[in-house]
């Protein structure tokens, strides 16, 4: 008996964690594509132009520190690493480079939303009435998605 409710505990345990909460609205709308379009459009160009800023001050500290180099040519105790401009400038590409796939995105997501259109038509189905089928119209919502 003890193991049989332990059993029956198990499983009822199981049974609520693997169900899923459905809920009746449409999941994605017009809105909510153009939304995330510009959402993923602003964060692409934030990446573009911090990349843009890093990369222009990277070349900015190399350039000074190729000039302090070409300075202290006869003097070699001053030689110094070039870290900071390498940093910023593969930061500065990297970030650049990342922002190509965020216009992608943001781009589809734009056509996405402007190709779903939501509308109401005359739908027409065969009703039983007095023995015989009848063709009965009603109103319905229907949604179009040109992919």
């Amino acid at each position: 008996m003890k193991i049989s409710f332990l059993l029956l505990l198990i499983l009822t345990y199981a049974v609520s964690v693997t169900a899923q909460q459905t809920t009746g609205e449409i999941p994605v709308v017009k809105t909510d594509y153009l939304k995330k379009s510009r959402k993923q459009q602003t964060a692409a160009w934030l990446l573009l132009g911090g990349g843009f800023a890093f990369t222009a001050t990277g070349i900015l500290v190399a350039s000074n520190e190729l000039s302090n180099n070409l300075v202290n040519i006869f003097n070699p105790e001053e030689q110094k690493s070039s870290t900071a401009s390498t940093v910023l400038l593969v930061t500065g590409a990297a970030a650049m480079v990342g922002s190509i796939p965020l216009f992608i995105a943001s781009s589809n997501n734009k056509k996405r939303g402007e190709n779903i259109s939501v509308f109401l038509k005359k739908e027409s189905g065969p009703v039983l009435q007095h023995l015989s089928f009848i063709n009965l119209s009603y109103p319905a919502i229907a949604i179009k998605l040109d992919f």
